[in-house]
């Protein structure tokens, strides 16, 4: 998807980001509650489809949607992955739950953990 432009509500200043369909690409994501990071993983991913028995993200009940906040590595930042986070604005860190429309489109507003890069589950996971 093309690069979008918007203007945080909180703080007023302009938010650049990206918006992808996670469907297409069979990702699933996360928002982290308490800054802009997002991390992302393969739905084919070998350890998110054991752990899910081979259940896309965005069809999980709440039940496997726990067991993945579980199994997912904690936020660099400190803070934990959520399903139900909003993105946060990266100046002020407000929540922006306009930009999270769709279930099935996630946004870039700042950094990226992508599982398909690097480690992203949690060491009893695997």
């Amino acid at each position: 998807m093309p690069h979008e432009i918007s203007r945080c509500p909180h703080c007023g200043r302009e938010i650049e980001f990206d918006r992808y369909n996670a469907r297409f690409g069979n990702q699933g994501y996360l928002y982290c509650d308490s800054d802009p990071t997002v991390v992302t993983w393969d739905s084919y991913d070998p350890v998110y489809s054991r752990l899910t028995d081979n259940t896309h993200p965005w069809m999980l009940d709440a039940m496997g949607r726990d067991l993945i906040e579980r199994s997912i590595i904690d936020c660099p930042a400190g803070g934990h992955f959520r399903f139900d986070a909003d993105p946060r604005c990266p100046h002020c860190g407000n929540e922006l739950p306009q930009l999270r429309g769709d279930p099935t489109y996630f946004v870039i507003l700042g950094n990226r953990v992508d599982g398909e890069k690097q480690r992203i589950w949690r060491g009893d996971s695997w």
